[in-house]
């Protein structure tokens, strides 16, 4: 067995060799960016040597971006050893923690930080009004027994409390909201029940809204989040301002376990959820603290800042988007290489 496998490596070797031989200068000069074998993955343009002057190969990369353009720069790109090259580690700057208060602090402090009455008086005022829009659509008369007949506004105390029951399915998982309620003493748990009617969590949940549909045409975001926009802009706002994440940040994406009906639902197979909402994160490497997010929505993902144009690849636009307000502070970033690509490394060594 030692024989064929002995072989098969030098004759790997060989082509290796061969394949260094074929790639020397003069082929490389003879590239041409138009040619249709040219990678589908935009992250650089090859450009041969002689079209580029020793004035622009000897000028900052920061001095040539500002007069000829982000994207015009992006894809100047020359490849060569360079045996003198030095690497030298980014010096962080700036402050990172908490950025409030910390004495004292307990647990419902650092959750209505988050969901603060701001947030909860906006789901509350959106469930009423939807509550009534729906109400009002149904022609024929309610029976006796509908929930709906007995409809009365939601209060904020009480939007923390259905709040806080959603948080606590979470923990006790069970296949649905009523079991929570049932009386056989295998399942029976007495908080539910103690807490809030079933029939009015039923309702509540029947009507939770979070944005009026009376404004879709005024709706500037992207078109798949319209309902669920407020709440994803409040904590992404949030999520920035009351936490600065230290040195080491990473990027990558995460699996929201979804197996209803949506669009955008994405299968991931290496994913522990493999079925749900994908989301791309910004997170500090140390606490896991997600900092920045964004909901992927398909192909037409729109991303745009000022270092993002309708010709920057996509990936490179999300890792863009996910650090714009971070840019400057001298981060380590990590990610893997799906996201990597000269272009990106430029733009960030830059700004």
């Amino acid at each position: 067995m030692a024989g064929p496998s002995t072989s098969r490596v030098l004759m790997e070797v060989e082509q290796v060799t061969v394949l260094n031989e074929v790639l020397d200068d003069e082929t490389l000069s003879n590239y041409s960016s138009d040619d249709d074998s040219a990678s589908d993955y935009d992250y650089t343009h090859l450009v041969p040597p002689e079209t580029i002057s020793a004035s622009e190969r000897d000028s900052d990369p920061e001095d040539i971006m500002a007069h000829d353009g982000l994207e015009e720069v992006s894809r100047r790109f020359v490849w060569e050893d360079i045996d003198s090259f030095h690497a030298s580690r980014e010096s962080f700057c700036g402050v990172c923690g908490p950025q409030f208060d910390t004495a004292e602090l307990d647990v419902i402090s650092v959750f209505e930080s988050i969901f603060d009455i701001s947030l909860v008086q906006l789901i509350v005022d959106e469930t009423n009004r939807y509550a009534q829009q729906e109400i009002s659509k149904i022609a024929r008369p309610l029976t006796f027994r509908s929930r709906i007949r007995k409809w009365e506004d939601v209060t904020v105390d009480e939007m923390y409390v259905v709040l806080a029951l959603i948080m606590l399915t979470g923990i006790d998982q069970r296949p649905t909201l009523r079991s929570y309620y049932s009386k056989n003493r295998l399942l029976f748990t007495p908080f539910f029940a103690e807490t809030l009617p079933l029939e009015r969590l039923e309702v509540i949940m029947r009507f939770l809204h979070f944005s009026d549909n009376s404004k879709q045409n005024e709706y500037q975001g992207p078109s798949k989040l319209f309902k669920i926009y407020p709440v994803i802009q409040h904590l992404s706002r949030k999520f920035q301002i009351l936490y600065l994440p230290g040195h080491n940040i990473a990027i990558d994406e995460s699996l929201t376990l979804w197996k209803g009906r949506l669009s955008f639902k994405q299968y991931l197979p290496l994913k522990a959820a493999k079925f749900g909402i994908k989301t791309f994160e910004l997170c500090e490497s140390s606490s896991g603290y997600v900092w920045s997010f964004l909901v992927y929505t398909g192909q037409g993902m729109e991303l745009t800042n000022q270092y993002v144009t309708a010709e920057t690849n996509k990936t490179t636009a999300i890792v863009v988007t996910l650090l714009e307000n971070l840019l400057g502070r001298r981060h380590t970033v990590w990610m893997d290489n799906f996201y990597n690509s000269p272009v990106l490394a430029r733009i960030l060594k830059s700004s």
